[in-house]
């Protein structure tokens, strides 16, 4: 079992992820940056509150982008980002990020220092249950609010081969 486990994490870094995510970390940057302005189109006032109370943004996405949000979501909803990431590759990484930043909104919003920022994201992620309302992993069914961003396609070759391979490794 742990040498599947090496293999899959193997097949994760050199096959997944762009080639210099982990080494010299210009993707993770580039990460950073979408994120940035991706946010910035959708919800300007929580980009402005972050520089108010002086909090660079980086501060909460890197973790979970290095981990692909197994250190710092709840396992139910790093399973499904796991599924949709093992489906449709590295970009589904930022899809979540913009969900959860949408979802964490208000309590974000509260947060006038990075402790307050921490300690209300670990809040947020230890209740995400109740956010996550029909997930089921064979039909990727999950809420309304995070299907505008997971949408299934129909597999194509590539998909099916990663499906074959999760399979094989029991991720899926």
């Amino acid at each position: 079992m742990k040498q599947d486990c090496f293999w899959i994490l193997v097949y994760i870094i050199e096959e997944l992820m762009p080639r210099d995510y982990y080494s010299n970390m210009l993707a993770l940057r580039a990460d950073i940056q979408i994120i940035y302005k991706i946010v910035s189109l959708r919800d300007p006032e929580l980009v402005e509150h972050f520089a108010e109370v002086c909090v660079d943004m980086s501060l909460i996405t890197v973790e979970s982008f290095l981990t692909i949000y197994t250190t710092t979501c709840h396992p139910d909803l790093t399973e499904v980002v796991m599924d949709h990431f093992l489906l449709h590759g590295p970009t589904v990484l930022l899809k979540a990020m913009v969900l959860l930043l949408s979802y964490m909104r208000k309590d974000l919003l509260n947060s006038d220092n990075l402790g307050m920022i921490r300690t209300n994201t670990r809040r947020y992620i230890d209740s995400v249950q109740r956010e996550i309302e029909n997930q089921t992993c064979g039909s990727f069914k999950i809420s309304q609010r995070s299907g505008q961003f997971f949408s299934v396609e129909l597999p194509d070759k590539r998909t099916k081969r990663i499906l074959h391979y999760s399979r094989t490794y029991h991720l899926l």
